[in-house]
């Protein structure tokens, strides 16, 4: 199947609204604002200031200095974005010969199941055990509701080997390449069956893991995903249902998830969740500001390069041997990570954070032109999207699950078939 005709990235069919300069200032909006409305109304947000108080969070850090900062940066990202943009001319999706497949979308979607039924096999075998080890699964469900982290605490002491996190990590990845080939057609009945099955039991697997695992992420990256590879593989907006169905599905984990760990008879489960919501969006822009003041010692690519002490299996002697730094720039964030805009600043410094981002830009711009080109590549920028709307939390493409996803995606779609040969089927692109 070919590309469709279209002038892909100019807002054919809505796509400019799931483009990275959008879902950037999206997501980025959206946090600043309820920050200032925490920051405005201590009164009424008293449990985000709690948790701002025991996070020690000083609210000077959002001062004029990592302000101006914070735009120079989002302004190099930009400035890549656009530079690249220049680079590819305007040259259409429809206007490049179409790029051969070596996997048809019937041996695709079998690819797409199959892989997905091991993530899913292994992830089954690992709560089982776990389960078992507890008790049985009434047991299990029991310490759940009696002490949700203690649960979670028995999974991740019961992995079965290492890195195995990566396995329901993946996830996301193979619903992104399901939904991708479906929006796309031209699948026979049991290949549909069979990415319909990946979206609808990925979904439900990674609710039931946020409730004892507080993956809340998973799912939000599956939905995202998903709606984006449909999106950009059909040349249009498609299941604009997904949109408030990921709503209702992050929100519906995220109180579940509260009301397990933070049980508190005077307040509903509603307004501690929508709190800590609150509390978050908080914390995330913290973590932006408070290295921006520009006093953080350089970590030299700690952050930036994440998933290549993990491949390599030197992430413990790294950090071991950086421990004293670590611990030195745990005082300039709060809870979780850096975001996409201080983690490379805290790495290299303002110059180079500031080309670290050009680079992230341009790779985005390219990504997003290529992305109606073939049912890969639809899946791979579903990824880059999900990495932009994780932007204010996370650099997320320095971590080993982005790497492993795309991966993922690229041993099923790029993988030829033995004994095929490519040069007689011209039509073939996926």
């Amino acid at each position: 199947m070919t590309a469709r005709p279209m002038k892909f990235g100019q807002g054919a069919g809505g796509l400019v609204l799931v483009s990275p300069p959008v879902l950037f200032l999206i997501v980025w909006l959206v946090a600043i604002v309820i920050t200032a409305r925490v920051l405005a109304r201590p009164e009424a947000n008293d449990l985000a200031h709690l948790f701002i108080t025991r996070h020690r969070l000083d609210l000077d850090a959002f001062s004029a200095g990592p302000v101006i900062w914070a735009l120079v940066l989002a302004g190099a990202l930009g400035l890549g974005y656009v530079l690249a943009g220049r680079g590819l001319g305007d040259r259409t999706v429809a206007a490049r010969q179409a790029q051969i497949s070596p996997v048809a979308p019937g041996i695709m979607a079998a690819r797409v199941f199959w892989v997905n039924a091991v993530f899913l096999g292994v992830t089954a075998l690992w709560v089982g055990m776990t389960m078992q080890a507890a008790g049985g699964i009434r047991a299990y469900i029991a310490l759940a509701g009696i002490d949700p982290l203690g649960a979670r605490d028995l999974l991740l002491d019961g992995k079965l080997f290492t890195g195995m996190r990566l396995l329901y990590a993946g996830l996301p990845a193979t619903a992104s390449l399901a939904a991708a080939l479906l929006a796309r057609g031209g699948l026979g009945r049991w290949a549909r069956a069979a990415c319909l099955a990946v979206l609808g039991i990925n979904l439900v697997a990674l609710f039931l893991l946020t409730l004892v695992m507080s993956q809340r992420l998973l799912v939000m990256q599956l939905v995202v995903a998903s709606f984006v590879a449909a999106s950009v593989a059909r040349g249009r907006l498609v299941a604009l249902w997904l949109v408030p169905v990921a709503v209702l599905v992050f929100a519906g984990g995220w109180l579940g998830r509260e009301a397990l760990t933070n049980p508190d008879l005077t307040r509903s489960a509603g307004e501690i969740a929508a709190q800590k919501f609150a509390f978050y969006a908080v914390n995330d822009l913290w973590n932006t500001a408070r290295p921006l003041a520009g006093d953080a010692p350089l970590a030299r690519g700690l952050f930036s390069f994440q998933f290549f002490y993990f491949f390599t299996l030197t992430n413990d002697a790294v950090y071991a041997a950086n421990a004293d730094l670590i611990a030195t720039l745990g005082a300039y964030r709060g809870g979780g990570e850096f975001s996409l805009l201080s983690a490379p600043f805290v790495d290299f410094g303002p110059l180079g954070g500031a080309a670290y981002l050009m680079l992230y830009g341009a790779v985005l711009r390219i990504l997003w032109h290529r992305a109606g080109h073939s049912v890969g590549d639809a899946a791979i920028y579903a990824q880059a999207a999900v990495a932009v709307m994780l932007s204010v939390h996370a650099n997320f493409v320095a971590s080993q699950d982005f790497v492993f996803a795309i991966l993922v995606i690229l041993a099923v779609t790029r993988m030829p078939v033995p004994g095929t040969r490519l040069a007689q089927r011209p039509h073939a692109a996926a």
